[in-house]
């Protein structure tokens, strides 16, 4: 198993048995993702040192720079020769011997019916909660990171069309809650996921998401739902009374009805009665 390299969500390095690999800091964690998220793409040292340590003066930026991938070629599970090209002044990521997620996204994004393997790989955006004191460098994380995440957006409506029509609701369901993480005020996928409880007949569940969604547009934009997204709301809440109202018939219903009381004559009795009833035809 090769090392893996998680870019997307939380950034994470492991070892080829899954270890988690620490890394000292920030801004070689910054390093390594800028490097790998550029695979094979020569990057000038000088380029390096003042996108990481602009405050500094040039021999002191590059000397963190040696430094912090001193650490890096420390940490990593990999010889430096496979993972660091090094080419006079320049340096760049060899990307054959480590596991990228960003690279797998990508690649699934390519194929004919990818979607399910990139959105299962999308855990979250890109360097989620990675900052360093680089204003360069946060401006590029954030232009990775809205490029990838409108991506996964296109990837996760498409595959919700997919379940929508295969009437997969179960991973409907799924799809349509995680892209509604990424972006919260697509109020079509909000009637979607209304409409996919809807038809497990989880009303009240349906019920919430769109009291969700009026919270949602009104904090957010300062609107309510489109006529569309009230109507269904409307058809949602009947069915459920109307549900209800089955459930209370269906109870008083199955009330048992009173039996008859029955009298059984005493054993003496019914002799008598024998006897008597004998006589009469002697």
């Amino acid at each position: 198993m090769r090392p893996q390299l998680r870019l997307l969500g939380a950034f994470e390095l492991l070892g080829p048995k899954g270890e988690s690999i620490p890394l000292p800091t920030r801004k070689a964690k910054a390093l390594l993702a800028y490097l790998s998220a550029q695979p094979r793409q020569a990057q000038a040292r000088g380029k390096l040192a003042s996108l990481f340590w602009e405050d500094g003066g040039e021999k002191q930026a590059r000397e963190c720079l040696r430094q912090t991938l001193a650490l890096l070629r420390k940490a990593m599970p990999l010889p430096p020769e496979e993972w660091l090209i090094a080419q006079g002044d320049n340096i760049a990521f060899e990307p054959s011997y480590c596991d990228v997620d960003v690279y797998r996204f990508l690649d699934y994004l390519k194929r004919p019916g990818g979607e399910k393997g990139a959105a299962d790989i999308y855990s979250g955006d890109f360097l989620e909660g990675l900052s360093v004191p680089s204003a360069e460098f946060d401006a590029w994380a954030a232009a990775t990171r809205q490029n990838l995440r409108e991506r996964a957006l296109a990837c996760y409506e498409k595959l919700l069309g997919h379940c929508s029509a295969a009437n997969d609701i179960e991973q409907g369901i799924t799809v349509a809650t995680r892209l509604l993480n990424l972006d919260p005020l697509r109020e079509s996928v909000h009637r979607q996921l209304m409409d996919f409880y809807q038809r497990q007949g989880r009303h009240n569940s349906a019920l919430r998401q769109y009291q969700d969604c009026v919270k949602t547009l009104d904090q957010e934009l300062g609107i309510e739902p489109d006529a569309e997204t009230t109507a269904l709301w409307r058809e949602i809440r009947e069915q459920r009374n109307k549900a209800r109202q089955r459930d209370r018939d269906t109870r008083q219903g199955a009330k048992p009805l009173p039996q008859k009381a029955s009298y059984e004559l005493p054993s003496l009795e019914r002799r008598c009665i024998t006897v008597i009833e004998a006589r009469q035809f002697v």
